[in-house]
């Protein structure tokens, strides 16, 4: 099958998770997020939600396939998960300690937040333009990592819960194993 790329793309935002670029892919289209995840085929067999092992890294044809619907080079789809990061946070290396699998990286440890987030509320609030102040700033990949809990640009510690309802750890894979 023949993934058709979308007729409207966007650049990835500095340090930008897969799972923002795809938020920010569906407000501009004006789909929904599973719809986009979906049509990159990143969805799980029920087309739900994007399995959380996506976030770590994707097979070559799944990654080029993604990169192509998304209009973006292997490199900057690459960019978008957190297993480039394991250059200088050794937990996510494959070279200092070999993992087997997405599924792996998922249970029991717990050095690397998959299922939940955490985020800075001036970074989503955008850099000040009025493209920044309509559709905000982007997801970091960062933030997925337990060992980052401040925001460093705009020295503030990293929430877990909604500020406007209170609710803890936005998950983002319902089927909690």
């Amino acid at each position: 099958m023949t993934l058709r790329p979308l007729p409207r793309t966007l650049t990835p935002l500095e340090d930008e998770s897969l799972v923002g670029l795809i938020l920010r892919l569906a407000h501009h289209s004006g789909s929904t997020p599973a719809a986009i995840a979906a049509r990159m085929g990143l969805s799980d067999r029920r087309g739900i939600h994007v399995p959380a092992g996506s976030l770590l890294t994707l097979l070559p044809r799944r990654l080029a396939e993604a990169a192509h619907v998304a209009g973006l080079s292997l490199p900057e789809m690459e960019n978008l998960l957190l297993a480039p990061l394991g250059v200088r946070y050794g937990p996510l290396s494959q070279q200092h300690a070999p993992w087997y699998g997405p599924q792996l990286l998922t249970q029991p440890r717990r050095w690397v937040h998959l299922r939940t987030t955490q985020f800075c509320e001036r970074c989503l609030a955008g850099k000040g333009s009025p493209l920044g102040a309509r559709l905000g700033g982007p997801w970091k990949r960062h933030w997925h990592l337990p060992v980052v809990f401040a925001c460093v640009e705009h020295r503030r510690l990293l929430r877990r819960c909604c500020p406007h309802c209170g609710s803890e750890n936005f998950n983002t894979d319902e089927e909690a194993s």
